[in-house]
Order: C-alpha cells, then sequence, then structure tokens
C-alpha cells in the first residue's frame, strides 16, 4: 500500500469513531500523529491545534478557531487534545462550537507522540500547525489571530 493512501486511510477511519470514542474524541497513537502532520494530504486550507483543557489561551484559540471556521467554511481545521478525554476535555470543545475531526491523546507516554507530532516542539501550548496546498505554512505557538493565520495562507 502507497504511504499516500496509508496517510489518507488513517486519517478517513477515524470519522465512523468519532461518535465512539469518549466524548467523541478520536484516540491518536504515534503513527497517526505522525501521518497527521504529512502536508502532501493537505490541498485545501488546513490548521492543526494542540490544545490543553488546563491551557487559558488553548481556550480563547478554541474561540478564534470556531469564529474562522465560520467565517471561512473551506478551512479545515482539526484539532488535537494534548491529554487523555474526559468530562472537562468534552465540555470545553462542546463549548467552542468547532466542527469536525477532534483527536485526543491516549499513549500512556505523551512525549512520544509530542515526538510525532514535531521533533522541534518543545511541548508549549497552544500550537498551531498551518498548510496548504499540500505544503506546510508555519507553526505558532500562542494564541491566534486569524489575520496573521490568512497572512500564512497567502490571502
Amino acid at each position: 500500500m502507497s504511504t499516500p493512501l496509508l496517510a489518507a486511510l488513517l486519517l478517513v477511519l477515524p470519522l465512523g469513531a468519532l461518535a465512539g470514542g469518549a466524548g467523541g474524541f478520536t484516540p491518536l497513537d504515534r503513527q497517526q500523529a505522525a501521518a497527521l502532520m504529512q502536508p502532501a494530504q493537505y490541498r485545501e486550507p488546513t490548521l492543526i491545534a494542540l490544545w490543553s483543557s488546563e491551557c487559558a489561551y488553548c481556550q480563547q484559540n478554541l474561540q478564534v478557531l470556531a469564529r474562522l471556521q465560520r467565517q471561512r467554511p473551506e478551512v479545515r481545521i482539526i484539532t488535537l487534545a494534548v491529554e487523555a478525554p474526559g468530562p472537562e476535555l468534552t465540555r470545553l470543545y462542546q463549548r467552542s462550537g468547532l466542527r469536525g475531526v477532534h483527536y485526543a491523546y491516549t499513549d500512556p507516554v505523551p512525549e512520544s507522540l509530542n515526538s510525532a507530532v514535531d521533533k522541534n516542539w518543545g511541548g508549549e501550548l497552544p500550537r498551531s500547525y498551518l498548510f496548504k496546498q499540500q505544503e506546510a505554512r508555519g507553526a505558532v505557538s500562542g494564541r491566534l489571530e486569524v489575520k496573521a493565520v490568512e497572512a500564512a495562507w497567502g490571502r
């Protein structure tokens, strides 16, 4: 099986499992995390947002991303909670109003998932990755601004 096809399957297969995971979160393993970060699969503008329920700026970013999603429905937003799913995580995600695929760490060694996402990432949150036209367009640590995100996509 070709690598792009395998990566596409890894991203599509969890969609059917959304209702079955805790709080609707799709569990993320190391292979899925690495596949998720491959830019070749993202033709349309895509943003992968890493967040935690304990991070106040992360919660603010979820609100910014929900606004971006309403303003730009063609933008694909994928969220990745860097903690195990639970009631608080579910409540915060649902309150944000975001739609789409949302993953959560379930590995007992979260550092291995961190490395699969980005070997150069120091663990700071919030963290966002931007993709467009099958290219990585940048990584942002800290609070997001819609204008800055759109500038990274060349709008």
